[in-house]
């Protein structure tokens, strides 16, 4: 038994020890408990305690007071704009050490803390309903009163899921997810603003969804805050853009973020749907061309067709969408900003192609019709 036990009786000033000193019942609640053994020793002042006897050892005698021991709680839970603590939000769910054994005791109940913010650090706990019930101990042998509980608020974690059209880079911007950069929390309608750019591991919608690198991706405020969110990564997916023209030799629908149709025209010379294209300059688009039939071609075989770029920019570049060069038979003249192809082998098309010149990429397209 730890605690004091009182000795009285004793001549003058003399004192005794013990030693061995045993309650006839360990818990707090149980009555009319007494110290059922205890062996005496000598104590100071010329205390001997072979001249002492103890007396009958009862409750009227030798009564056991047993005061229930503190138990301090400290929680911590993840953002939710509230500032209440749940009783799972101690011990394992719950359930809580006493530190005495291996008993351990069922939280039950809601407390608060002052701040419902990340910000606040650790707080304070007010108890509120918070009450310990039975667990392998014994609620009664314990209490919360006395003790310094504390609650901390830390970060929700928010993954991102963004998308965006082929444009042939692996960048994701802000804008690329939520709302153009707002972001939902899923914490109380809150939202934040996304701002910075991230990037996934490859440029193609091939790729599917891919794990996003933040890269300089932060959050500020909004109706949320901040600092009461961290930012843990998330993914990214390319949509391939629409490379189907329609059957029709007299119409389609180039891919644009508002459908425009235009007519088919062909020329003398066999340019073919030079004014849709020379009107036609979107930045990150795509072209999409069909072959014209036999009768549009020129003398030669050849079809000729005029793509949306300045013509005096030497620097145009013509690949396929993977980088590699064009094929032998299709060739390109950046002065004039012309592809013509010749001699089409057999099964060659359809060929997607990108275009890159002042800065923009463009994605074309070659089919049979």
């Amino acid at each position: 038994m730890t605690g004091a036990v009182t000795i009285g009786g004793l001549i003058d000033n003399q004192t005794l020890s013990y030693t061995n000193a045993t309650a006839s019942n360990a818990n707090v609640a149980t009555p009319n408990k007494y110290i059922s053994l205890i062996n005496l020793t000598d104590g100071t002042n010329g205390g001997v305690a072979g001249n002492y006897v103890l007396p009958t050892l009862n409750s009227t005698n030798a009564p056991v007071t047993i005061n229930a021991k503190a138990i301090s709680l400290s929680g911590s839970k993840t953002y939710d704009a509230t500032s209440s603590f749940a009783a799972s939000t101690f011990g394992t769910t719950g359930t809580v050490s006493t530190g005495v054994g291996v008993e351990n005791l069922v939280l039950t109940g809601t407390g608060s803390v002052a701040n419902a913010n990340v910000s606040a650090g650790t707080q304070a706990l007010t108890l509120g309903t918070l009450a310990l019930t039975n667990g392998t101990g014994l609620a009664s042998n314990y209490t919360l009163d006395g003790a310094t509980s504390t609650g901390v608020v830390t970060a929700k974690t928010v993954m991102l899921s963004g998308s965006k059209n082929f444009d042939a880079t692996v960048s994701f911007a802000a804008s690329a997810f939520g709302t153009t950069g707002t972001v939902s929390t899923g914490v109380n309608n809150e939202t934040l603003v996304l701002t910075g750019i991230g990037s996934v591991a490859s440029a193609n919608a091939s790729a599917g969804t891919q794990t996003l690198s933040l890269g300089t991706l932060v959050f500020a405020d909004s109706t949320g805050r901040a600092r009461n969110y961290v930012l843990a990564g998330g993914t990214g997916k390319i949509i391939e853009q629409s490379s189907a023209a329609t059957a029709s030799s007299s119409s389609f629908v180039p891919f644009l973020s508002q459908a425009l149709r235009f007519d088919l025209a062909a020329d003398a010379t066999g340019n073919i749907g030079a004014w849709w294209m020379n009107h036609l300059v979107p930045i990150r688009d795509q072209v999409i061309i069909t072959r014209v039939a036999d009768l549009y071609k020129t003398t030669s075989g050849a079809v000729a067709v005029s793509l949306p770029m300045n013509a005096s920019d030497m620097n145009a570049e013509l690949t396929l969408s993977d980088g590699r060069p064009i094929p032998e038979w299709l060739r390109f003249v950046p002065p004039k900003g012309l592809f013509v192809d010749d001699c089409v082998p057999n099964n060659a098309l359809p060929i997607d192609l990108f275009l890159r010149s002042d800065g923009r990429v463009i994605r074309v397209f070659l089919t049979e019709r």
